[in-house]
């Protein structure tokens, strides 16, 4: 798992900018009836993002292949990982309700 958390770690500002603005979104909002659309606009970030990356860093991948992580996988995990926080993050915020 220390892998993912070291291909995490670019991602890990940018991501906590969208996981802050869909907090920020929510308490504005007032109401957690805009669920849908603020795991929406997370999941196309996080996608942004991906992409971003793997178009700028892609030469970094293959310390990742050496390691027996296919580019799928470490995108599919690190993805997971980041909505795991967010949600954990939005379900604290929610208290604040």
């Amino acid at each position: 798992m220390r892998p993912i958390f070291t291909f995490y770690r670019p991602f890990a500002a940018i991501a906590t900018f969208f996981t802050l603005f869909t907090g920020y979104l929510l308490l504005s909002w007032g109401s957690a009836y805009y669920m849908l659309a603020l795991l929406w606009i997370k999941a196309f970030s996080n996608a942004l993002l991906g992409v971003a990356f793997h178009l700028s860093r892609a030469e970094q991948l293959h310390f990742y292949h050496n390691l027996g992580y296919s580019t799928v996988r470490l995108y599919a995990l690190a993805m997971t990982l980041d909505l795991l926080i967010w949600l954990a993050f939005i379900v604290v915020t929610l208290q604040f309700l």
